[in-house]
């Protein structure tokens, strides 16, 4: 995981706990999906995401920040990042050739 990737991995782990919910364990396959996903915004400049994912665009400054409060402030987003359920994620920063930043966070739901 990138510099960027582990900051914005380390916040939603932070937003988490201080919601009461465990952390996420890293994944290297939730790592995998979330970095084909974030490729894939970014080649088609699109902010798309599976439902066991959540995503998002932004600049070098707010790029972890904006992630977590866009996704606490979408009722969707905010129950992904907070279902206890989901045991295992990863988060994945893309830069595309313009400068912007795609974040995909991807979960993992134990059956």
């Amino acid at each position: 995981m990138s510099g960027l990737s582990q900051e914005t991995f380390n916040d939603l782990n932070a937003f988490r706990q201080a919601n009461g919910v465990a952390p996420l364990a890293y994944s290297s396959s939730e790592q995998s999906r979330a970095n084909a996903q974030a490729e894939y915004n970014a080649r088609t400049e699109t902010n798309t995401h599976d439902v066991d994912q959540i995503s998002y665009k932004g600049n070098a400054d707010s790029t972890a920040n904006g992630f977590i409060q866009a996704g606490a402030n979408s009722s969707g987003h905010r129950a992904n990042m907070l279902d206890s359920e989901y045991t295992q994620g990863a988060v994945s920063v893309y830069k595309d050739s313009n400068g912007h930043y795609y974040v995909v966070g991807s979960f993992y739901l134990e059956w």
